[in-house]
């Protein structure tokens, strides 16, 4: 058997300390009422090192799915209580990120705006899975 290599995407290793970690773990305890579990895992987002090579800012990912979730199965969901929590998180790391000083925060947002389509709903879903209701 003979391997060929034809193509590869280089490692990223996220932080686990530091000042934007811990701002991450103030936001998720403020949106789940928990201190978050840093975990290492697996994946293939190739644009992240490139991102960070490119703005020299560090990367943080904050994870919200849950096994249950399916993530990437055919019957994948995500539930209201994890949205929720989920914008609770983001909007207090952003707020985190601005009580850091100078353009802390713009990058994040500018970010988050972009890859959100600046179009924010705290509404009920318009299909919810096996979630919770909001309210």
């Amino acid at each position: 058997m003979k391997v060929e290599r034809e193509g590869m995407l280089q490692p990223f290793k996220g932080l686990f300390e530091g000042p934007y970690v811990e701002a991450v773990k103030r936001a998720a305890k403020a949106g789940f009422g928990k201190e978050p579990a840093f975990i290492r895992e697996g994946g293939s987002i190739g644009a992240v090192v490139t991102m960070q090579k490119a703005w020299k800012v560090p990367i943080l990912f904050m994870g919200l799915s849950l096994p249950e979730h399916g993530y990437h199965a055919p019957n994948e969901y995500f539930d209201w209580g994890q949205a929720s929590g989920g914008m609770k998180a983001f909007a207090h790391y952003f707020a985190e990120l601005a009580k850091m000083g100078k353009g802390s925060g713009r990058l994040s947002f500018l970010l988050a705006e972009r890859w959100m389509g600046n179009d924010i709903h705290a509404g009920p879903c318009s299909r919810n899975r096996g979630g919770v209701e909001p309210d």
